[in-house]
């Protein structure tokens, strides 16, 4: 059997319900087993049980289906209306958006490879700013302080996959038995955390130093009036 009659064999969805919210589920699912590496218009078309040309009809490539997809997931996040809530408006803002990162781990790789600013990306910089207006911190901190809690937590998610072992208290006993290793006068400080050191999972080390950066924005406000 050739790849057409392949084709003609699989099951299909049903005729008309072919839709851009569909090919985008469809998207966001093939991205979530292979990451950007795995999506194709082939890919998303063989998840569907259709033909690949058929979602040209909806999007005219690859490129454009990533935007889609990322818009998708950027939708679902639960964010005020502009220029609502305060500081821990913004704390619950960044909070989702590492979840959402930490769910989705390809979109830490687009949002590496990618020049352009995306509609969702606007949309979520728009909510957090006019928060951020509306706490009256001057402009240029502002700018510093919104680029360095995204860029914290985009390092946090970036990081995520390679940390897992810190989520697993085994890995912290054994650094723990490692720093007692070492020669006390040559490190006398690391040798003390092998009696003083603190189990650290990935959300606890995110959160602390969200904690932190939400301080400064604290701070930043309370200065400015």
């Amino acid at each position: 059997m050739n790849g057409d009659d392949e084709m003609a064999q699989r099951a299909r969805i049903p005729r008309g319900t072919l839709n851009r919210e569909a090919i985008v589920t469809a998207a966001v699912e093939v991205l979530a087993d292979g990451g950007l590496d795995a999506l194709t218009m082939r890919a998303v078309a063989d998840a569907l049980g259709t033909r690949s040309m058929s979602l040209y009809t909806y999007f005219s490539g690859k490129e454009q289906l990533l935007t889609a997809a990322e818009e998708h997931l950027i939708a679902m996040l639960d964010l005020p209306e502009p220029g609502s809530g305060g500081v821990e408006a913004l704390r619950e803002i960044f909070r989702a958006y590492w979840r959402m990162l930490v769910a989705h781990p390809w979109l830490v790789r687009r949002d590496h490879s990618r020049e352009e600013t995306s509609p969702g990306d606007l949309r979520l910089a728009e909510t957090i700013y006019s928060i951020v207006g509306r706490l009256g911190i001057p402009e240029r901190t502002a700018v510093g302080l919104v680029a360095t809690t995204f860029r914290f937590t985009l390092g946090c998610a970036t990081l995520y996959p390679g940390r897992r072992a810190w989520d697993d208290p085994r890995h912290w006993e054994r650094l723990r038995t490692e720093l007692g290793k070492l020669p006390r006068d040559d490190y006398p400080s690391l040798h003390l955390f092998s009696t003083e050191l603190s189990d650290y999972t990935q959300d606890e080390v995110f959160e602390f130093g969200l904690n932190e950066l939400m301080n400064r924005f604290r701070a930043a406000a309370e200065h400015s009036s």
